[in-house]
């Protein structure tokens, strides 16, 4: 007897109840399909999806891993994987001369982080940060980026504002400033969102003078990032009995549609880049500028061993064999004790131009770089044991008239994308291995091969997330300067399985791309990027027509907007009123108009007369809390609400203190409600109301 294939269930949503599910959900959708007998053409078109979907679904959870990753592939859904980066604050004595190499290995715990750039720069700290409205200065410089803490910069409305920043160290030429900034409850957006237009200017000595702004990271003070600067000359001391003496830049607003004050904390002036990242090998290809020397731009340890290469006919020829000193050229030390240098014979300079690639290996690697050789074989595998890779590249070398001679082979992430001549391989980082092409996916590769990994980085992926402040030693040799991130470390990925994934097909599949119902309008409008929204309400044009004066325009929509405030009834601007159409141009049906409208707000003023058994100030507190929570729907988004009259008379009635309700009267104020024969407030569906006044009078 066969045991029978077990096959996992991707979905319990199977033929029997996807159909009952559809089938009931005729009548919710239309009235003019009244048939839900079988022998209806439209329930058999429900049976034949119901069974397609179950079939797939059964052959989707009978393949493997690798056909499970596919088909996600053709949902455009990938296990991506990266390592985390974070900004990295260098501090040092003001005047100080700054210079931290590319590859400086720092450490949060056991967590190894590496700059991503050479840093050069003179070490220099704020000393002053100043508000300016109306000409009037405010110094925030004792509590912006203290203890954590956001002073609110600019002014809401105006361009009459500046935001003055002073430093220890002079400036000229590029300058980059990290800025930390109070995130808030913004919905997240790209680069080319802004609410404002900024200008920047230096004080030279003499007067202010423009600013070139090359980059904002920060879309004017809305995130933590960069601000990049171009200064045509050299910023000259600036004081005032109101400001501390230093070097000052100054921030000004050209266009000013803040819907909040920006608020920013740190800012500072040493900063650059780092990725966590554990760097065992490198391969590094730069051009040679002719020259005799040759520095090579990163930290190099003492035990590091570096190799040469010069490009030659298509392949790199060895020049100085890693750990040993050639006849045509050799590695030195240079200025500092992590600098190296190569220095070629006169007679072997590589002429301007010409490639050469510096395999740079650690003392520290703990395992063997070297794979194997090549047998000529469609598809070989080596294996490579080291754990954690997140970056790979080979070398594959040979000898040739008494030179070893070398040829790079970059990692890709499916070789089945691979043409035939490119020169890949695909890396398995759970067995471990390296696989070659066939030479239609990927070249296949000539027998005899020596294959060497010449770059190989490891990464601990998402937990490289570390905390704000937590990289704050170095992982090598101490430079000498203060380091931490001012920010948290982001980014992190770890690759997961195509099980991992399997709930990413539902949220594939069910992502809005187009505005079709009242679900969907709410959803898109709440997330535009930038803007913080608080609550929408849809309302079809009949509808709208039925309590406005407006002319009937068929297929249109309106949508009402309450922004997000501390304002207890906020007035939806005509940025956000833009910004919210801009957005939903992207999503909206071809057939179909939507005009953004504001929220409209009605007041309601309550008066009674109440017989209490209990006349304590927290039985009238209660009273008075219970009319609130029935009138109020600003703070819950109730749209078009009606306040009715006898649902707040019976509420009363049933509190436990009030014996009796004697009387009663509600009003409105507001152009957005109407009040009925019966006494209720009726509200229009773009209306929200709240409490005005409340009279009670306790007897």
């Amino acid at each position: 007897m066969h045991a029978v294939l077990q096959v996992p269930k991707l979905d319990d949503l199977d033929y029997k109840k996807l159909f009952e599910r559809a089938r009931g959900m005729i009548p919710a959708l239309t009235d003019e399909w009244t048939d839900f007998n079988l022998s209806d053409p439209g329930i058999t078109t429900l049976q034949t999806f119901a069974w397609l979907y179950d079939s797939l679904n059964y052959y989707l959870g009978a393949t493997g891993e690798i056909h499970r990753l596919k088909y996600y592939k053709l949902l455009g859904i990938y296990p991506e994987q990266s390592a985390s980066r974070c900004h990295i604050s260098i501090d040092a004595e003001p005047g100080t001369e700054i210079l931290m190499p590319r590859g400086t290995k720092l450490a949060a715990g056991d967590v190894i982080f590496e700059t991503q750039e050479t840093y050069r720069g003179m070490a220099g700290r704020r000393i002053g940060i100043y508000n300016e409205v109306g000409g009037k200065k405010t110094d925030l410089s004792a509590f912006a980026g203290a203890d954590g803490e956001f002073a609110p910069v600019f002014a809401v409305g105006t361009t009459d504002t500046a935001l003055y920043l002073g430093f220890t160290c002079p400036f000229s030429g590029a300058v980059r400033l990290f800025a930390e900034t109070e995130s808030g409850r913004r919905n997240p957006f790209g680069d080319g969102f802004s609410l404002s237009e900024t200008a920047w200017a230096y004080y030279d000595g003499r007067g202010w003078k423009p600013a070139e702004l090359l980059g904002d990271e920060t879309c004017g003070f809305l995130r933590s990032g960069y601000i990049f600067l171009n200064l045509p000359g050299t910023t000259g001391i600036y004081g005032r009995k109101d400001m501390n003496r230093g070097h000052y830049l100054r921030c000004t607003l050209k266009r000013n549609e803040y819907d909040v004050r920006p608020a920013i904390g740190r800012v500072l002036v040493n900063c650059t880049e780092a990725l966590q990242t554990n760097t065992f090998a490198e391969a590094a290809e730069v051009e040679s500028a002719g020259e005799e020397i040759l520095p090579i731009d990163r930290f190099i340890g003492e035990k590091d061993v570096i190799g040469v290469w010069v490009q030659k006919d298509g392949a790199y020829e060895e020049f100085c064999r890693a750990g040993e000193a050639g006849r045509r050229c050799a590695v030195e030390t240079g200025d500092f004790p992590w600098q190296r240098k190569i220095r070629f014979a006169k007679r072997h300079i590589p002429e301007k131009g010409t490639k050469i690639l510096l395999t740079i290996r650690s003392g520290d690697v703990a395992y063997e770089t070297e794979l194997g050789r090549t047998d000529g074989c469609a598809n070989q595998s080596l294996s490579f044991d080291a754990e954690n890779v997140c970056d790979i590249r080979l070398a594959l070398s040979w000898e040739e008239n008494g030179r070893t001679r070398c040829r790079l082979w970059n990692r890709c992430a499916e070789l089945y994308q691979a043409g035939y001549d490119d020169e890949v391989f695909s890396y398995d980082g759970r067995n471990r291995t390296v696989t070659f092409g066939d030479s239609i996916h990927g070249m296949q590769p000539e027998p005899n091969l020596t294959v060497t990994a010449v770059t190989v980085r490891t990464s601990r992926l998402q937990d490289g997330n570390v905390l704000a402040d937590r990289v704050d030693a170095y992982a090598g040799p101490d430079l000498g300067y203060g380091v931490t991130n001012p920010c948290p470390a982001e980014g992190g990925i770890s690759r997961v399985t195509g099980r991992d994934l399997d709930e990413l097909i539902e949220q594939k599949l069910s992502a809005v791309t187009r505005a079709v119902n009242e679900q969907d309008y709410k959803q898109i409008i709440l997330s535009t990027p930038g803007l913080m929204i608080d609550s929408v309400a849809v309302i079809p044009m009949k509808e709208y027509c039925k309590y406005t004066n407006e002319p009937f325009r068929p297929n249109t929509v309106y949508v009402a907007v309450k922004p997000r405030s501390s304002e207890p009834r906020p007035v939806l601007s005509e940025t956000y009123r833009r910004i919210i159409s801009e957005h939903l141009e992207k999503f909206r049906l071809l057939s179909t108009d939507i005009v953004v409208i504001p929220a409209r707000y009605n007041a309601i003023d309550v008066y009674c007369r109440l017989v209490l058994s209990d006349k304590t100030a927290a039985a009238k507190a209660e009273v008075e809390a219970a009319i609130r929570r029935l009138v109020d729907t600003v703070s819950t988004g109730e749209y078009g609400r009606k306040v009715d009259y006898g649902r707040l008379f019976s509420a009363l009635e049933m509190l436990g203190c009030v014996k009796n309700v004697s009387q009663l009267s509600i009003e409105y104020i507001g152009a957005g409600a109407g009040k009925t024969d019966n006494g209720d407030i009726e509200v229009y569906p773009d209306s929200l109301t709240y409490p005005h006044e409340i009279g009670i009078e306790y007897v």
